[in-house]
């Protein structure tokens, strides 16, 4: 105990990120959470940064109550023409990973030494990314877009954070330069951002989840009809049910098995896009 240390840590509360790191440049603060995302390529390769993994995902959510975004084919178009390793590597810089499915890597399965993951199904990133264009565009023409053309301009909602909106135009452009989709990129701080989200003013929105302990049920969660997360507006009795089922059972294996047809649902009807764990 003698080699600790300090008798006494004093934790600051408040302050954004650049005003954290300004006071841990000037020696006010020994630790800081976050590094500014427009700072990470100065300290990334630093001894004083680290950089740790969290259960949680980057996901995309459709509303699937409106034209063109009601239409299964349009929305598996824009979820495989999105490039997730680039957008890891060169948008978001900090050791992401392309999410191949909506449950992050790190969450078990019913044997708990086995990754969710790992026995379920992967979505993305099985093929080439040029594979997953030709799907794309294909998907697209046969939803009466050929090269975008009569799609509507889309709406997409994001916070106004560097790195949320570096990653939102990033895939704006991605749709646009490779299936013709043009896309309006508006960003907002917290209060005005969740305002437009429970008004549903989008077409596409961004959004994030930490799960806060190791089930799938919460993130899953999110996507029964009546849930205040569910941003993509989402409405399947047979979602809801297996999801009923799992809550119900105490069959642990049972219970990991509908979960499993559960995301299998959200993603084969491409209601949700995930892009990074």
């Amino acid at each position: 105990a003698a080699a600790i240390g300090t008798d006494t840590i004093e934790f600051v509360l408040g302050g954004n990120s650049l005003s954290m790191l300004s006071a841990f440049q000037k020696g006010e603060l020994v630790f800081a959470d976050t590094v500014p995302y427009t700072e990470l390529s100065q300290y990334k390769d630093s001894d004083e940064y680290y950089n740790s993994g969290e259960l949680g995902a980057s996901y995309l959510g459709f509303n699937t109550t409106r034209s063109p975004l009601d239409d299964q084919r349009v929305r598996r178009a824009l979820s495989l023409a999105i490039n997730r390793d680039y957008v890891c590597k060169w948008v978001t810089m900090s050791g992401d990973a392309a999410a191949t499915a909506l449950i992050c890597d790190g969450i078990a399965d019913a044997d708990p030494y086995v990754e969710f993951r790992a026995a379920g199904s992967e979505y993305f990133g099985t093929t080439t990314y040029q594979t997953q264009m030709k799907e794309a565009k294909k998907l697209l023409t046969q939803a009466g877009y050929p090269e975008g053309e009569g799609l509507p301009e889309l709406t997409y909602l994001t916070l106004d954070g560097a790195r949320d909106v570096a990653v939102a135009n990033a895939i704006a452009a991605m749709w646009e330069e490779n299936l013709g989709v043009k896309c309006k990129v508006e960003a907002y701080p917290d209060t005005e951002f969740t305002d437009k989200r429970n008004q549903v003013e989008y077409d596409v929105i961004s959004d994030r989840y930490i799960d806060t302990f190791n089930d799938p049920s919460i993130i899953l969660g999110r996507f029964q009809s009546e849930h205040a997360q569910n941003v993509s507006q989402y409405q399947n009795e047979d979602y809801d049910a297996l999801l009923a089922f799992a809550g119900e059972t105490n069959d642990i294996k049972e219970r990991y098995r509908l979960y499993h047809q559960a995301e299998d649902l959200l993603m084969t009807n491409a209601v949700v896009c995930p892009v990074y764990f």
